[in-house]
């Protein structure tokens, strides 16, 4: 019996290994059509002002919640916007792989705003866990090289020392966090712009 229960394990484990092989092909051949490039540019530059914004208002210690709520309020709004106008050429329903990266990201976003929450039910200051953050986004880079790209392994790998840079240089951590977001999307961003783009034609 228990002999049967892991043949049953095992095969499910491999058709979970194979639909995951599957959809890594779909979404790495169907991602960059979708403009994503752009996406990435335009939103490593909205996410640069406003991780420097808000450290400078920390070093001015201008450190209340709701100036920084408001900030981070408005910069997801204005990413969330970047998306749907850069996208709506594309028309129709939202296809697998935009849903998976929505969960992904959407998942990142929730578990940062709990990391701020933290702060304040253990009644810390605003961003004592501020490293926690490129520490979430490492984890989702890594889901995203694994059924997107794996280069964007290196982009997990670059937020896990973004991390420990932010403990080190707190007065300088959202410097820090900016930088590696910049370095990231923009990277991702030019590098997988079709060859059209880049030849000064347009999609």
């Amino acid at each position: 019996m228990t002999n049967k229960i892991r043949g049953m394990n095992r095969a499910n484990a491999e058709r979970v290994f194979v639909l995951v092989a599957e959809l890594h092909g779909d979404l790495h051949d169907r991602f960059i059509p979708d403009r994503w490039w752009l996406v990435w540019i335009l939103m490593g530059l909205e996410i640069a002002f406003t991780n420097c914004l808000t450290q400078f208002l920390i070093n001015r210690d201008c450190v209340r919640p709701i100036l920084h709520f408001t900030i981070f309020t408005v910069q997801v709004l204005a990413l969330a916007i970047t998306i749907l106008v850069v996208q709506r050429h594309l028309g129709g329903a939202r296809s697998q792989r935009e849903s998976f990266i929505w969960w992904i990201w959407t998942t990142f976003l929730l578990a940062a705003s709990i990391a701020v929450l933290l702060n304040l039910l253990l009644e810390l200051p605003l961003f004592a866990l501020a490293a926690v953050l490129p520490l979430l986004a490492a984890v989702a880079f890594s889901t995203m090289a694994m059924v997107v790209d794996t280069h964007f392994i290196w982009a997990a790998e670059l937020f896990a020392l973004c991390s420990i840079a932010m403990a080190v240089f707190p007065s300088a951590q959202f410097y820090i966090y900016g930088g590696a977001w910049v370095i990231t999307l923009e990277s991702f961003g030019c590098l997988h712009r079709p060859r059209s783009v880049k030849a000064g034609h347009t999609l």
